[in-house]
């Protein structure tokens, strides 16, 4: 069955201020209204309006699919579990997923969530470990939104570091040398090339979801999202 919620549903107190004024016009002029009244509107249809930012957010208003939610929420922290060493970390994707499916209890789930936020009070700004902790949240939604985030951006950080490690150059003691200039002209284009890697990457498995749902299967994450 296709995601489905209303205009009405989206416009929440407090959840306008998440959303860009400009999509949230642009997806009012597409359905031909000027207020969130009960105009329903699909999942699909948020997300080719305004893209997948957008779609994620509007996660918030969707019912009943609690399991795909939070399944897209594991397959997206799942891309940074090799940034991490933390077995607080595998234990929270591994409760996370059972909960998932069904296999897990809500006081398990807690209990992974709590261990989550434990992971990131020594995290030391490696935000895998905040793209991780959060696929147990209790909100699905809040699973999926940290998780695609985070996750976007750990891989963005990795990328930048990645270029710095390869060259070689001590960066604190290469200040104003050639070197040190080459190095920070390449480190942002790797960070910008991983970040639209993985925004594209997170767009496909989010299209997945969505064609899994529309057509009334059984959507299931691959053991490996790398």
């Amino acid at each position: 069955m296709t995601m489905m919620t209303t205009l009405k549903k989206l416009h929440k107190p407090n959840a306008v201020d998440q959303a860009s004024g400009e999509h949230w016009d642009k997806l009012l002029a597409y359905l031909g209204t000027r207020k969130p009244d009960k105009t329903p509107v699909s999942l699909r249809t948020v997300y080719e309006v305004n893209g997948v930012d957008s779609a994620i957010w509007a996660l918030r208003a969707i019912d009943g699919y609690d399991r795909e939610i939070r399944l897209f929420a594991i397959w997206c922290a799942r891309r940074v579990l090799h940034l991490v060493d933390d077995v607080r970390c595998t234990y929270v994707m591994e409760v996370a997923e059972s909960f998932a499916e069904g296999r897990a209890s809500t006081i398990e789930l807690d209990k992974a969530d709590e261990a989550g936020e434990a992971a990131t009070l020594d995290a030391d700004g490696n935000l895998a470990i905040f793209a991780i902790s959060g696929v147990a949240d209790a909100s699905a939604y809040t699973a999926a939104r940290c998780a695609a985030a985070y996750s976007t951006r750990a891989l963005s950080g990795a990328a930048s570091r990645e270029v710095v490690r390869e060259s070689g150059v001590d960066l604190a003691r290469a200040e104003g040398s050639a070197e040190y200039e080459a190095v920070m002209e390449e480190a942002p284009l790797a960070w910008y090339a991983a970040h639209k890697s993985a925004r594209s990457a997170v767009e496909g498995e989010f299209e997945r979801m969505l064609d899994a749902t529309d057509a009334g299967l059984r959507y299931e994450i691959n053991g490996d999202a790398r």
